[in-house]
């Protein structure tokens, strides 16, 4: 899949990344529906907002729900 990273100021870069996959029983597998821009990723993606770098970028999403781990009970 691919995974919109910061690699740079003003440098955004998408990357090939494994696909998440649920690790541990309390883990939740999700796929964005809607994405939105938070306060902080512009002044990331421009360097201004020092961060050790590449970062994925985007954070401020609705999902829904595709997998769940075993004990996911709500």
């Amino acid at each position: 899949m691919r995974q919109l990273q910061v690699v740079g100021a003003e440098v955004l870069q998408w990357v090939e990344v494994p696909e998440p996959a649920i690790e541990e029983d309390t883990d939740v597998g999700v796929r964005p529906v809607a994405v939105t821009l938070c306060d902080l990723d512009r002044p990331m993606a421009t360097g201004a907002f020092p961060l050790p770098l590449p970062i994925p970028f985007g954070h401020e999403f609705v999902t829904e729900i595709v997998d769940v781990g075993r004990e996911v009970r709500r």
